[in-house]
């Protein structure tokens, strides 16, 4: 049974930073086993939804991209990556459930995952499971580790629209934007190892160059504003 395997393998490495898998329980198998998660809110409801702060939403992206490098490492591909296969923990079940952080995320529901002996840049395509997503230009085979960067873009494509549209905030950071277009890619249908979009290794790297440049930003933007206000004092 691929998803608990995969589970008990995940679930013996929650020690693991990178591991966004949800602190779980599988029960023991003398009939059917069971998996017992935590009750966790909806992925937009990380931070309270306050993703107007570049840095907050930035943080929402790295723990995704995060959780998916983590994933392909081990040579497993979650293959139906989707808004409703993301979880947020609040305070509340922080407080409620042991091994449950506050404001980090999760990612449920390995039903489709499967492992491989080839990692990524050398898995060829596969026959794709059904899932959430549609597959760009009605493709049926897709490189998995490719195929889980696009639903992983297309997820937080997904997630940040109605975010910024339910609240009536601005448009995203434009560079936040841009990359979540990056991980999306331009799908040129290829039927071996996919380069129409970043590893989830590669997406890691400049997902904390980001993050650097965010933080910098906003120290920049700090710094200005604190002089400016100190020098309208003084005249």
């Amino acid at each position: 049974m691929w998803e608990q395997s995969i589970y008990e393998e995940l679930l013996s490495d929650l020690s693991a930073p990178n591991n966004h898998t949800i602190p779980a329980e599988i029960t023991p198998p003398e009939h059917h086993s069971l998996l017992i998660m935590p009750e966790l809110n909806h992925f937009t409801w990380v931070h309270s939804g306050k993703w107007d702060d570049p840095l907050v939403l930035m943080d929402v992206v790295y723990q995704l991209v995060e959780g998916v490098e983590y994933l392909h490492s081990l040579h497993i591909a979650h293959l139906d990556f989707c808004p409703g296969n993301v979880v947020s923990a609040g305070s509340r079940s922080a407080k409620l459930y042991p091994g449950v952080i506050k404001n980090r995320l999760y990612i449920i529901d390995f039903g489709s995952a499967r492992r491989f002996e080839l990692g990524p840049g050398s898995q060829p395509a596969i026959t794709l499971p059904g899932a959430q997503f549609e597959p760009p230009e009605g493709l049926k085979h897709f490189d998995p580790y490719s195929w889980d960067v696009y639903c992983l873009g297309q997820t937080l494509d997904h997630g940040i629209g109605a975010n910024f549209r339910d609240d009536g905030k601005a448009t995203p950071h434009w560079l936040i934007q841009r990359y979540i277009r990056w991980l999306i890619g331009n799908e040129r249908g290829c039927t071996g190892v996919c380069h129409c979009r970043p590893t989830a290794r590669t997406a890691l790297r400049v997902a904390t160059l980001l993050r650097w440049i965010l933080r910098a930003e906003g120290a920049y933007r700090w710094i200005t504003d604190t002089l400016s206000r100190l020098f309208s004092r003084r005249s």
